[in-house]
């Protein structure tokens, strides 16, 4: 889905050779978002529903943002890497890679769940086997790890001081008190808009794959042991 008027507000010509122009995307829910910024102006944004891989739904999107960068842009590539899908979170990874390398676009990545539309708040979510983990973000960064918890002792943490959100399909584990949110990849733009040179240039060279929540389980033949955490 395009976003249309959006479009209207700056031209893929004359934008200025010396802004930065940050194309981001995020596909670790099943509704995949893709915004297209000159510093922190949207240019275009495009979002689109499917399954939790986002398989061949990405592509199309994706060039209509593309045509819209000017051939002299500077250009920082942006992705969610979550908590999330999994397999969502490693296509858009993919995706960017693939233009980075071709294109010669620097690339990092932010956390999916401090994307949201508050200055402060908590993010609550289902961390499987059982578990709640519980985050907190302020001004668009994660503030330290989050803690993977049992879900009544997540409840207990979760003080009404803050708006809570979760980014899961529906609220987990039916916990009072919470707002489903949804990635933003506009506000991930925006974020990194508001970024020195050189805080771009450590993210730009560290390591970029889905946030983990918690390690893989390596399971072993019946009758040979218990599953473990590999």
């Amino acid at each position: 889905m395009s976003a249309g008027p959006f479009e209207q507000d700056i031209g893929a010509e004359g934008a200025p050779a010396h802004s930065l122009w940050i194309l981001a995307m995020d596909l670790s829910c099943a509704h995949g978002h893709l915004a297209l910024c000159e510093g922190k102006r949207l240019v275009g944004q495009e979002a689109f529903s499917g399954d939790r891989s986002h398989h061949g739904a990405l592509f199309a999107p994706l060039q209509r943002l593309l045509g819209l960068i000017p051939s002299e842009a500077r250009v920082q590539l942006v992705v969610g890497i979550g908590p999330g899908s999994y397999t969502g979170v490693r296509i858009a990874i993919a995706a960017a890679q693939g233009l980075g390398l071709a294109r010669g676009w620097p690339l990092l990545g932010l956390p999916s769940i401090a994307s949201a539309g508050h200055d402060r708040y908590g993010v609550v979510g289902d961390a499987r086997r059982g578990q709640a983990y519980l985050a907190q973000v302020s001004d668009g960064h994660l503030l330290g790890q989050p803690l993977l918890l049992e879900p009544q002792v997540a409840a207990s943490m979760m003080t009404a001081a803050q708006p809570w959100l979760s980014f899961d399909a529906q609220v987990p584990f039916g916990l009072a008190g919470v707002e489903l949110a949804r990635p933003d990849a506009q506000r991930l733009a925006k974020i990194v808009a508001s970024m020195s040179a050189s805080e771009r240039g450590v993210l730009n060279a560290g390591p970029l794959q889905p946030y983990y929540l918690q390690e893989a389980f390596i399971t072993q033949a019946k009758g040979r042991g218990k599953t473990l955490q590999g």
